[in-house]
């Protein structure tokens, strides 16, 4: 039987995809029990108090932006006005990656204070109020040292800190393995921190459930996996923990995976959280346009994987 709770990002979101139509993207029916998250990336954008150029509202061109068309990088101001016109209380998420000028992951695991405002930005602000954070410690040019055990304490206090300062927001840490390194030893000691500060204090009580690991060796280059990752011992577990999984989804194969994923999710008797974002771009590439047909085919289908009829919502979008 499936897990009642299953959370999917829509990841990527960007001004390729015509703002008057988010609205019924995200009108989830009153039936479904998949929750649609919209996931924005953030790499090139700055900060919302300094923002980068390309990415500031003054800019009247797109000019400096990471793809010519503004794709899947939308600026701070393109954000919020996206949020307005989605149904109020849409759930929302934010995947910090790492570029040689804004070096969100690296900063973030060593505790600069830039960062610590974002997040509070993140998880504090009514209109961006953080669901998820997703803190992609696959991104290309992120020191390994900086997630590894014993050289990478540091950095998983600062996450089980940050978690336990916003117990309403789900730290989402990538697990991945690519030439030779590989993060599951450091997600597990930050799960293992987690634990003894839980143990410890009242305080972090939640701070273990709002932490979860997401498997996703794809990178977002929308690369299907062969299988569904194992659960690696040490895995905490229960009704009230998340587990995230993804790579590889489009429309055609989006409920076959997540019934897989679910499937897994419950052998720890976990929930689960899953996402999508090269799948549903034209050519199935992140610089290219998001192609709304290919997106609402597979939210559709999403909607229809989290009713008792599939047939129910056919005719939704």
């Amino acid at each position: 039987m499936r897990a009642r709770k299953l959370e999917f990002g829509i990841c990527g979101l960007d001004i390729t995809y015509p703002r008057d139509r988010l609205g019924k993207l995200f009108q989830r029916p009153d039936a479904c029990r998949v929750e649609p998250v919209a996931a924005f990336q953030l790499a090139y954008q700055g900060f919302p108090w300094e923002r980068a150029v390309g990415y500031r509202d003054s800019d009247v061109t797109l000019e400096g932006r990471r793809y010519p068309g503004g794709e899947t990088y939308p600026s701070w101001r393109e954000i919020e006005e996206m949020i307005t016109a989605m149904p109020a209380g849409t759930k929302l998420s934010y995947h910090l990656n790492e570029t040689q000028d804004w070096k969100y992951v690296s900063w973030l695991l060593t505790g600069d204070e830039r960062m610590e405002r974002l997040i509070s930005f993140l998880c504090e602000n009514d209109r961006f109020k953080a669901r998820h954070i997703q803190i992609n410690v696959s991104a290309r040019g992120v020191d390994p040292t900086l997630f590894s055990v014993g050289e990478g304490t540091l950095s998983s206090e600062t996450v089980v800190k940050l978690a336990a300062r916003y117990p309403e927001t789900i730290f989402l840490l990538s697990v991945f393995e690519r030439d030779g390194v590989t993060s599951w030893p450091w997600v597990r000691q930050t799960l293992d921190l987690s634990r003894g500060a839980r143990a410890a204090s009242a305080t972090h009580a939640r701070t273990l459930q709002n932490l979860a690991a997401f498997f996703d060796d794809s990178g977002g280059l929308g690369i299907q996996p062969t299988e569904v990752p194992e659960i690696p011992v040490g895995y905490p577990r229960g009704v009230g923990q998340p587990i995230g999984f993804t790579g590889g989804i489009v429309a055609e194969n989006v409920k076959s995976w997540l019934s897989r994923y679910e499937e897994r999710a419950q052998e720890a008797e976990c929930w689960c959280i899953s996402d999508a974002q090269s799948g549903f771009r034209v050519e199935h590439s992140r610089s290219k346009p998001i192609d709304a047909e290919k997106l609402e085919d597979m939210v559709k289908r999403i909607y229809e994987y989290g009713t008792d009829d599939d047939t129910t919502w056919c005719s939704l979008l």
